[in-house]
């Protein structure tokens, strides 16, 4: 057992031969304390996927004759999507599909979403009040000109897809390309959600890895790293643990640049680095030069044999960043005895 022999200027001096029980005095080392740098992340896999809701379905009867956009490409109101017999189809924002020809004295939502498109496009001076008036008619006839269509002032269901949220990215359907026959309640393709998900993919054996819920992470694109914290772990349909990847504010973790990822295939694989030990500097100890005090404090035996308080700023397990000891000290390591002896 150890022997404290005084108390110096807050520090309890130790015999030249005490040492923690257990521990053979004569194999007492010493260790200067250096400066440098503990931390420890892991990286996992993170997949990227869009949301995907409906996009619309068209009312058109008619050979898909051109594309006017490009799968991943962002469509607004006013938007032409593509041709079915050579007359353009265009994306209107509205709840309401279309569903019937919209002419002269027609009245209802529908009538009051084409009446919105107009307006905001400068062809319409009137409100929106889903009646298909003169004025109406008129703005119409002009739009139609624009579109290089006969200004017949008729909207054709099948002339217009209204779409809930616009703008919006557009995935079309792989099966619909130039010269698919279409026909009313076809799908033309799905709207993506304004952002990616990213979920880092456990294995059913791979549990006893799962980060820590609200621990920080770096999601690498490239050269880049976005700044992220992990979510609560949840299980899916295969069994598999997800776990959500965000910005630490909560937003999408790619920021600005979520355009820039990919929208085909499953989903596309970034890598996750998880901080699994955070950064601290300063003085480094081995763990084993640290003891425990009755009060439960930490310190750590000098040279000269005096013990001097310390605080533990973090530990990989062999090291520790401590505070209260200078750069450059000598202390003690106590190694554990390794000779043998019998009570007689």
């Amino acid at each position: 057992m150890s022997v404290a022999l005084g108390v110096v200027a807050g520090r309890t001096v130790l015999g030249p031969a005490a040492a923690p029980d257990g521990v053979d005095a004569a194999r007492v080392e010493t260790y200067t304390v250096t400066s440098g740098t503990l931390g420890r992340s892991a990286t996992y896999t993170a997949i990227a996927t869009w949301g995907k809701l409906p996009f619309g379905t068209t009312a058109a009867n008619g050979t898909l004759t051109s594309f006017e956009i490009v799968s991943g490409e962002t469509v607004d109101s006013g938007s032409q999507l593509f041709a079915v017999d050579l007359r353009p189809v265009i994306a209107l924002s509205g709840a309401v599909p279309s569903f019937r020809d919209l002419t002269l004295d027609s009245e209802g939502a529908d009538v009051s979403q084409l009446q919105t498109f107009l307006r905001e496009s400068g062809y319409l001076r009137v409100s929106a009040d889903g009646e298909f008036g003169s004025l109406t008619e008129s703005a119409v006839k002009k739009w139609q000109k624009h579109l290089g269509i006969e200004a017949d002032g008729i909207v054709r269901a099948s002339d217009v897809i209204f779409v809930p949220n616009l703008p919006a990215r557009v995935l079309l359907s792989e099966e619909v390309v130039v010269g698919t026959r279409l026909s009313p309640g076809d799908a033309v393709g799905w709207a993506l959600g304004p952002a990616p998900t990213f979920d880092i993919q456990l294995e059913a054996g791979q549990r006893g890895a799962v980060p820590t819920a609200g621990g920080n992470a770096e999601v690498i694109s490239g050269a880049t790293r976005w700044k992220a914290v992990l979510g609560q772990p949840s299980i899916d349909a295969e069994g598999r643990t997800l776990i959500s990847v965000t910005a630490p504010d909560g937003s999408p973790v790619c920021g600005e640049t979520c355009a820039d990822v990919a929208t085909s295939g499953e989903g596309t694989v970034f890598s996750v680095e998880v901080v699994t030990l955070s950064e601290a500097t300063g003085a480094i100890v081995p763990v084993s030069a640290i003891t425990t005090q009755p009060d439960g404090s930490s310190a750590i035996a000098l040279e000269d044999g005096t013990s001097t308080p310390i605080t533990v700023i973090t530990s990989d397990g062999g090291r520790a960043v401590v505070e209260g000891i200078e750069i450059g000290a000598n202390i003690r390591l106590f190694a554990p005895s390794t000779s043998t002896s019998t009570d007689e």
